[in-house]
């Protein structure tokens, strides 16, 4: 009778010894997944930044992209401008000189 007795005790400070063992072990997954959870968070952060960078760069680029453009054509406009006063003053000079002539 004793000996059911102890064995009935043996097999519940195991089965207490097995919950402990258990609990640690889920302890120590849950401790290792916030960890990985948290260098993932990093990682996220520093390609988030690296991503901003690469967009504000791009942004960048594309601004004097525009800029380089827009005084091209400015540049292009007044050159037209330039030839066409070139024009009316050669005209201008040859109807004076058609009037002086006639």
């Amino acid at each position: 009778m004793t000996e059911i007795i102890s064995t009935i005790l043996e097999a519940e400070r195991l089965s207490e010894e097995k919950i402990a063992l258990s609990a640690d072990r889920a302890r120590e997954i849950r401790a290792a997944a916030d960890a990985k959870a948290e260098a993932i968070k990093a990682e996220a952060k520093v390609k988030a930044a690296d991503y901003k960078k690469a967009a504000l760069f791009a942004a960048d680029k594309k601004a004097d992209e525009v800029y380089a453009a827009k005084i091209a054509k400015s540049e292009k406009e007044a050159e037209e401008m330039k030839t066409r006063a070139k024009e009316k003053l050669l005209d201008a000079a040859d109807f004076i000189l058609e009037g002086l002539i006639k």
